[in-house]
């Protein structure tokens, strides 16, 4: 196979090569005859075996590959015999294809070229991608190192900004912590006024008991005053003092002052209730309501003075009132 055509009887295949003709049989040998015009126009118009028309001096024709055909020993366009001499040999048939056994068919040849094209194609627009995208890249990378310079802070900056004072750290802790404990404290104040206001009636209504005066208002005032210290129970249970200085010891002396006060003043208003049922008697020391509530008062005045004595200094601290037990 050549690229080019290498003389007569080479011919193209449809891959686009060019392959050389088939070896010529030699003839009889003899004296060489000189062929006639007839002869020579009939040897112009010989065909293949498939009926296409062929040159003179070829043995297979260049269309089909089909090998010449065999003449015709009735033709009557001549009485010239041609010598036997001058007779060709036709090769005997064989059932090899006339296209060399390496030459592809055009359908094989034509689905060859466009999966090239497609693989080409392919590989092209691959490339392509992988260009851009390295572009790209490089682009963001080089845009991303300008900013990061332009707006990044300085070494020392950024140490001096992420790393705080150990100093300043524990001085903003002691004093959030001071902050709390002055809350705290002015809540617990509050509290304490509460009670100090319903003590001044207390001692009114046991006053008017004692000397036989209005004894239905005394009742009415001790429920209320025992109502009150309830509440200042439960406000104080809900609420928080943790940072207040001792404040578990500070919180458990308040509660019994408290408690021991609100059933003293239970047991006042039944003292009242007696003296109402029975006939006031002044100074009746006897009644037995009258008794428990001494007791109760002994008790509350006993937790009072712990927690005025733990109190006071905090409340000084803090710059807020200090109270006696007898306030409370």
């Amino acid at each position: 196979m050549s690229t080019t055509s290498k003389g007569d009887g080479w011919w193209q295949a449809p891959d686009g090569g060019w392959y050389a003709p088939p070896p010529r049989h030699e003839t009889q040998s003899g004296p060489p005859v000189v062929p006639t015009v007839r002869d020579q126009q009939s040897a112009e118009v010989t065909t293949c075996t498939n009926g296409h028309q062929m040159r003179p001096g070829d043995f297979f024709c260049r269309q089909c590959g089909a090998s010449l055909a065999p003449r015709d020993a009735t033709d009557t366009t001549s009485n010239v015999s041609t010598p036997a001499s001058f007779v060709l040999q036709t090769p005997p048939p064989t059932d090899a294809a006339p296209y060399p056994s390496n030459a592809p068919d055009e359908a094989s040849w034509t689905k060859g070229r466009k999966g090239w094209i497609i693989t080409i194609v392919a590989v092209a627009i691959l490339v392509l991608a992988l260009t851009t995208v390295l572009v790209v890249s490089s682009f963001a990378r080089h845009k991303n190192a300008s900013v990061s310079q332009s707006t990044a802070p300085s070494t020392s900056a950024v140490t001096n900004a992420t790393a705080p004072d150990t100093t300043s750290t524990g001085n903003s802790q002691q004093g959030s912590q001071q902050q709390q404990q002055q809350q705290q404290g002015q809540a617990l104040t509050d509290l304490l006024s509460q009670s100090s206001g319903d003590r001044s009636g207390v001692q009114s209504a046991t006053q008017a008991i004692a000397s036989c005066g209005d004894l239905v208002s005394a009742e009415a005032t001790l429920n209320a005053a025992q109502l009150s210290r309830q509440g200042l129970l439960s406000q104080l249970t809900d609420s928080s003092f943790s940072q207040l200085p001792q404040s578990a010891a500070l919180l458990g002396a308040l509660s019994s002052a408290w408690q021991n006060s609100a059933e003293s003043d239970g047991s006042y208003a039944q003292w009242a209730a007696d003296e109402q049922s029975n006939g006031c008697v002044p100074n009746n020391t006897s009644d037995s309501n009258y008794q428990a509530a001494q007791v109760t008062d002994r008790q509350a005045t006993t937790a009072k003075q712990q927690f005025t004595n733990m109190w006071n200094p905090i409340a000084t601290s803090l710059g807020l009132q200090t109270w006696q037990p007898s306030q409370l």
